[in-house]
């Protein structure tokens, strides 16, 4: 094998490319355990994790990479993995490149470690920067507080007991995603690097173990803990689940699902989250909103909740003296109301739309009511007086 930071340099007509399932070449093998003990050998890894469906299940795969007549290509050693969410899963797990990257690190060290028992040096080639990153936290040392925020503690924890292992012998190097796609300043896709295209290969490895059901289903096992304490929280199986992720936001993320579940079990009305809430697939809800103003969350949350300044609710708190509908005046103004069943010809036209614009034409109306009627939010320091049925102000 070559030394320094050269691919390695093999010409044995055996080597082919690894273009799919696991695959373990007997010869590189005898070749990898036959230098293992070079601490002056340096070899090439490249890795990926694509995700296609956070809610469902993310892929990984790592891979040799060595030179055939001058031309780079993975082979000799490739591994692909999966990992599926399933009910032992709290509802706030997700799967993401981060957490698909450190999988592929973790397997690649355990069994360049674990099988070879390679005491030479690794060059390690990823397209997440925050991986890299990541390793360089944990080399350094991590407080208490930098691991409460350190996400998939579970995957990076095994991974802190191996660099005790490795120590500096394995460099992470950042190499660009997906070349291919991207154009150049004259608009002409741009020709990948070796190193770029070996990224695009073994993607499209990790690719195909999304749906081969071959690809094996990863499991990481820590037996060890490196913290004190570890939180857990009750899954939808009513399994305990582990928080891996950083403590506080995801605590407080899953306390709030549980909060709307609880909410959405207690409806009245089957308008608001339908006949049966337990066909809610909450771990797909989280996803149907992008990144909102705290205004638009708010809006968002009384819309879920019945809680916008509809006649209706205006009327259950004593502050409007009807709740039929302010258009059509026929049956009381609900958000079902407004949103469907309004006949009047000002709630039918923004209906028509196909972009979803109907569902904010109706807050202009509110907002204008809510200041007819003084409506306004209120500080935790502050109590909403309402005044009781039957009695009036003296």
């Amino acid at each position: 094998m070559g030394g320094g930071k050269n691919l390695t340099q093999r010409d044995d007509k055996k080597h082919k490319k690894s273009r799919g399932l696991p695959k373990i070449d007997p010869t590189t093998v005898h070749h990898l355990k036959q230098d293992a003990i070079q601490p002056h050998i340096c070899i090439i890894i490249v890795s990926d994790g694509p995700v296609r469906n956070s809610s469902y299940r993310g892929t990984w795969a790592w891979s040799l990479v060595m030179v055939e007549r001058g031309n780079p290509a993975l082979a000799g050693v490739t591994a692909v993995g999966k990992e599926t969410l399933r009910e032992q899963s709290l509802v706030t797990a997700d799967q993401h490149p981060y957490r698909m990257e450190a999988m592929a690190l973790l397997d690649g060290l355990t069994y360049m470690k674990n099988e070879i028992n390679w005491e030479g040096i690794i060059e390690w080639y990823t397209d997440l920067d925050s991986v890299i990153k990541s390793l360089a936290k944990i080399r350094r040392g991590m407080t208490v507080g930098d691991w409460a925020k350190q996400r998939d503690k579970d995957v990076w924890e095994t991974l802190l007991k191996l660099s005790t292992w490795w120590g500096d012998r394995v460099t992470l190097s950042h190499v660009e995603s997906h070349v291919d796609r991207k154009k150049d300043e004259n608009g002409q896709y741009r020709i990948p690097t070796e190193m770029e295209s070996m990224n695009i290969a073994i993607g499209e490895v990790a690719d195909e173990g999304y749906t081969d059901t071959r690809a094996p289903e990863t499991v990481v096992h820590t037996r060890e803990r490196y913290q004190m304490y570890v939180p857990y929280m009750k899954a939808p199986n009513g399994s305990w689940a582990e928080i891996t992720g950083s403590f506080r936001p995801h605590i407080l993320e899953e306390i709030r699902i549980q909060d709307t579940k609880k909410r959405a079990s207690l409806a009245k009305s089957t308008h608001t989250w339908g006949r049966d809430d337990n066909n809610i697939d909450w771990r797909r809800m989280r996803r149907t909103q992008p990144t909102k103003t705290m205004q638009d969350r708010l809006w968002t949350s009384k819309w879920m909740h019945g809680k916008l300044a509809t006649n209706a609710h205006l009327y259950s708190t004593h502050i409007h003296d009807t709740p039929l509908c302010s258009l059509c005046g026929k049956q009381p103004e609900t958000n079902i109301d407004l949103m469907c069943e309004c006949m009047d010809d000002s709630a039918k036209k923004p209906r028509t739309t196909l972009n979803g614009e109907y569902v904010g034409a109706h807050r202009p109306a509110w907002t204008q009511r809510n200041a007819h009627n003084q409506i306004r939010l209120e500080t935790r320091d502050e109590k909403d007086i309402r005044r009781p049925k039957g009695r009036t102000e003296t």
